[in-house]
């Protein structure tokens, strides 16, 4: 491969560049976090390239990769985070979801080094160069070339947009997984002396508790046989525990809610494509309590992850289910397979 090199790394160029860079933002200056304590990191950090969702999979923000974070109605949905100091609550709007890898990662950590400490902003120069050739001697061709979203990145259009798609979930493309992205946040400053009225609970027996456990959902989950509930009245349930921050009797909720969805399947395979959007669904909730639960941003990534694969699954059942042809899926595994086929030609 090293004999081949030059050749090599003219295809590796053409792979990731980008043909233009989006106006440049001022870096975020404001009190409320970015990336940290469930806060997510900013799609445009203000660099001097332009570059967006930074150790993202693709080149910036890609349309077929990234998922805006919804409502069960579809609606955007924000994630809230609240802090001390100052006293007051962050919002960032416009919130993505987009698949990583360590080999996406450290690629655009390379790419950025180049132009925020070196002030080399060609993708030509020798620096942009040895951080391709960099992930293609780490990772392989094969890998860099999908991590890249490569016909996106060489032409942007629907076609290639379909193209990226198609390749992502036919070749097998590895993630190991997904980063949060929003618009800068707004930051509403909150009084510290905001009077907060308690919910009041029913008074009973502790001794007929055997977890000792008073939290206000507690009493829903006691008092109520989960056989009275549907799916939505326990998504019902999650809302009013949301806004009462009882962010465990909100997961305890949808939780439920997800038991009578996928309930009356043998498996997963088994499912039609609706049962999976509203689990999808349901995980995105999830997903947004975990981000405003401080300590739980192992369980957010866990529900975005799960989020992410339901959706998946089901654009492949709604397409099964629409066609319903025979061979549909054999065609899109040979035109994977010649398209893989054409990038290894490209290497040799």
């Amino acid at each position: 491969m090293r004999g081949q090199m030059p050749f090599t790394g003219l295809c590796v160029l053409i792979v990731f560049l980008v043909l233009s860079l989006t106006p440049v933002a001022a870096a975020y200056s404001g009190p409320c976090p970015i990336g940290t304590g469930g806060a997510p990191n900013l799609i445009n950090p203000g660099l001097s390239s332009g570059a967006q969702c930074r150790q993202a999979c693709g080149g910036n923000c890609p349309d077929e990769r990234c998922d805006l974070l919804t409502d069960s109605t579809g609606a955007a949905t924000p994630i809230v985070v609240a802090i001390d100091e100052p006293r007051g609550l962050c919002t960032y709007s416009n919130v993505l979801q987009c698949p990583t890898h360590a080999g996406c990662r450290e690629h655009d950590d390379c790419f950025d080094v180049c132009t925020e400490s070196r002030g080399m902003y060609s993708v030509t120069d020798s620096c942009h160069m040895k951080c391709n050739n960099d992930c293609v001697d780490t990772y392989g061709y094969t890998n860099c070339v999908l991590w890249a979203d490569a016909p996106t990145l060489v032409y942007e259009s629907q076609f290639t947009s379909a193209m990226g798609y198609i390749l992502d979930h036919a070749s097998g493309v590895d993630y190991d997984g997904y980063l949060v992205f929003s618009d800068e946040p707004t930051f509403t400053p909150k009084p510290l002396t905001t009077t907060i009225t308690p919910t009041p609970t029913p008074t009973r027996d502790e001794s007929e508790d055997d977890e000792g456990d008073d939290s206000p959902l507690s009493v829903i989950l006691k008092e109520k046989p989960r056989i009275q509930n549907t799916a939505e009245d326990w998504i019902k349930d999650a809302e009013r525990a949301r806004r009462a921050k009882d962010y465990q009797g909100a997961i305890d909720c949808y939780n439920a809610a997800e038991a009578i969805i996928a309930s009356g399947y043998k498996d997963k395979a088994s499912r039609p494509a609706a049962v999976d959007v509203d689990l999808a669904e349901v995980e995105g909730l999830k997903a947004g309590i975990y981000a405003n639960w401080p300590g739980h941003d192992a369980e957010r990534k866990e529900a975005f992850a799960n989020q992410k694969e339901l959706q998946e699954s089901a654009e492949v059942k709604k397409k099964l289910e629409a066609w319903d042809l025979p061979g549909f899926e054999a065609g899109a595994a040979a035109l994977s397979v010649m398209l893989l086929f054409l990038f290894r030609r490209i290497q040799q």
